[in-house]
């Protein structure tokens, strides 16, 4: 006999506004200074990678990597017991103290502000996101349903991967570039992350003509150079 499938119950969902937001990060050993001097430095290395020479794509990589190393360089030079993740290839940043691994994402129009729905990702992501957010959403307490019948995640998974899955969302604009860290727990049929359990709303990094970063794990066909620079 089959068993029977879990409804799908609506998540607590949790919004956390910008001005709280130094206070929320306080749980994770992080604060607003070392996000926003991890995205500074992601764009300033994706500056330098801008001239024709260089594949189109090779932009929206340097913003990913360099933000989420200089990320990394920080929270290692702090000392509150973060690592490097990279199990099956997902690079994140992660303490097995907090439960919590983190990597960068690029987010839509949505990001960072409390609009008529959750922000969506801008491409489709692999297997590999979709069961880390599939996890997340195992380990919510979904309202009406016992805990007894959630199964439990399997705890022979590498430290990095058992951890919550956090996206830090980025949004360039004209202007600026508008952040978020979030919880993803639903992922659609396209493989495009669009809800989240909490999020945290950060406040905006003043930099003009920002791109998206792209990830190792996106599965959208960036043979046009995909969204180059980002105006509205």
């Amino acid at each position: 006999m089959d068993e029977p499938s879990l409804p799908e119950w609506p998540p607590q969902r949790r919004v956390v506004r910008p001005e709280d937001a130094e206070q929320r990060l306080l749980a994770f050993g992080m604060t607003l200074d070392v996000i926003s001097k991890s995205i500074e430095v992601g764009d300033t290395a994706r500056r330098r990678v801008m001239q024709p020479v260089y594949p189109k794509t090779f932009a929206g990589v340097t913003m990913w990597a360099e933000t989420l190393s200089e990320w990394r360089r920080q929270m290692l030079k702090r000392r509150v017991n973060y690592e490097i993740g990279r199990t099956r290839g997902y690079e994140t940043l992660y303490s097995v103290e907090r439960e919590a691994a983190f990597t960068v994402v690029a987010g839509d129009s949505f990001t960072g502000i409390d609009g008529s729905r959750d922000p969506k990702l801008k491409r489709a992501k692999g297997v590999i996101t979709s069961q880390r957010v599939a996890l997340n959403k195992q380990k919510s307490t979904f309202l009406g349903v016992q805990l007894a019948l959630i199964p439990t995640p399997d705890k022979n998974l590498p430290p990095d991967e058992a951890c919550d899955t956090w996206f830090l969302i980025v949004r360039p604009t004209k202007m600026e570039i508008r952040l978020e860290l979030s919880r993803p727990i639903r992922i659609d049929g396209d493989n495009i992350v669009s809800g989240y359990d909490e999020r945290i709303l950060l406040p905006p990094v003043q930099i003009s003509g920002a791109i998206e970063p792209i990830t190792p794990d996106d599965l959208e066909d960036d043979s046009d150079g995909g969204d180059d620079l980002v105006g509205h």
